[in-house]
């Protein structure tokens, strides 16, 4: 049973009982449409069917094309993601499919093209009269083009808009590119000129900024409209302190990029971080990392309109604490009554005063700067120095040998 079922059988039921029936939400829906195009011209009886990609849920029928090579379908939820995909025997298509959702502009149209070793058809062109004419051929005009890298990579999520320069008619919609690079467009007069225009994100460089789209006689598919995009970049920047305000160098940020690998940068002497990334959309995440610290907050999400300022915080300072055993295996028994001194290595901030290792072994120490380098040494009760390790963060536990 489909849901719009469902939904009248439920209605049926409640005021057959007499129930007062419910304020049922409104469901905000949408409808996608476009064209196939086969060696320029519509093709007939192209079945498209749709699949929901980011949810489950119910998905509206499939469609055919008609003799004007167009589909319409309605009913999508404005929520989830569809996906439109073509099929006709004896032919393949470009995009194989196309995902699309209530934001989606524009139509989604697909060029088709004989299956390997099949013939199809070459589709009809019908005889549609107009006001003033005993009747003239109904052919679709479509422009296609790719948009590449300098090396030739398709770039995918490029929006290619039209201008209407001269003569009548609506103007067909925006699209873009597939995964690929590709895009294909129709709806166009061959009466008409149009101005074509790519458009990506702030910082990338075309070297075609506009394409001009006529229609030669007999002509009415313009394939070759194609342009080429220096992708630029852009930097993320922020800093490290700890909460009072002192600049901790030697962090590493990392932020993953679209290509699988992870950018890296380390803190300054000033505590500041710069990350070069391509211009890309969507959204990074650099995360921060320094051995036994916990950062605030642990990561940060950013877009390369909001790259700076990603800063992130530490304590002002940090403890040590462990615990003495007489051997390296730590079968031993524990060292009590031992002397742990402390010795700053290198960064800035007082020393802490040194401690006693308790009946279990056991010690632990507060007020270590939070950046600094310090030398943990032991002392037994004989007097002589035992154990010595380095530390510069948080060590909250631990075996240290006294040998």
């Amino acid at each position: 049973m489909t849901y719009a079922t469902m939904h009248i059988a439920s209605l049926l039921i409640a005021f057959t009982l007499g129930l007062p029936s419910r304020n049922l939400p409104q469901i905000e829906t949408f409808g996608a449409s476009g064209q196939v195009i086969f060696n320029g011209q519509s093709l007939e009886g192209v079945e498209i069917v749709f699949e929901r990609v980011s949810s489950l849920g119910p998905t509206p029928n499939s469609v055919r094309t008609g003799v004007d090579g167009q589909w319409r379908q309605s009913g999508f939820l404005a929520g989830p993601v569809y996906r439109a995909i073509p099929k006709k025997q004896g032919f393949v298509f470009v995009p194989v499919n196309r995902e699309f959702s209530a934001k989606t502009k524009g139509s989604l149209s697909f060029e088709a093209s004989a299956s390997p070793g099949a013939k199809p058809k070459p589709p009809s062109i019908t005889e549609v009269p107009r006001p003033g004419t005993t009747g003239t051929l109904s052919v679709s005009f479509s422009a296609s083009g790719r948009v590449t890298t300098p090396d030739g990579k398709g770039v995918p999520g490029v929006k290619i808009l039209f201008t209407l320069v001269s003569g009548s008619g609506n103007t067909p919609g925006e699209v873009e590119t597939d995964a690929q690079g590709k895009w294909i467009q129709v709806g166009f007069r061959n009466d008409s000129v149009y101005q074509i225009r790519p458009q990506r994100l702030q910082g990338d460089i075309f070297t075609s900024q506009t394409l001009t789209l006529r229609f030669p006689s007999g002509v009415v598919n313009v394939s070759d409209q194609n342009f080429q995009i220096a992708i630029g970049n852009f930097v993320a920047s922020g800093r490290v302190t700890t909460q009072g305000g002192r600049v901790v160098s030697g962090v590493t940020l990392v932020v993953p990029s679209g290509s699988g690998q992870a950018r890296t940068a380390l803190t300054d002497a000033q505590g500041r971080w710069t990350v070069n990334l391509q211009n890309n959309p969507g959204t990074f995440r650099v995360t921060p990392g320094l051995e036994n610290f916990t950062f605030n907050p642990a990561s940060r999400d950013f877009t390369n309109r909001s790259a700076t300022e990603l800063d992130f915080k530490l304590p002002d300072t940090f403890s040590i604490a462990g615990e003495l055993k007489g051997d390296a295996q730590g079968i031993a028994p524990p060292v009590p009554n031992a002397t742990v001194t402390f010795e700053l290595l290198s960064g800035t901030g007082a020393r802490p005063a040194s401690v006693r290792s308790d009946g279990a072994g056991a010690f632990r120490q507060t007020g270590f700067t939070t950046g600094s380098v310090y030398r943990v040494k032991v002392v037994n009760s004989s007097g002589r120095v035992c154990g010595a390790i380095e530390v510069k963060g948080e060590r909250s536990g631990g075996r240290i040998n006294c040998l």
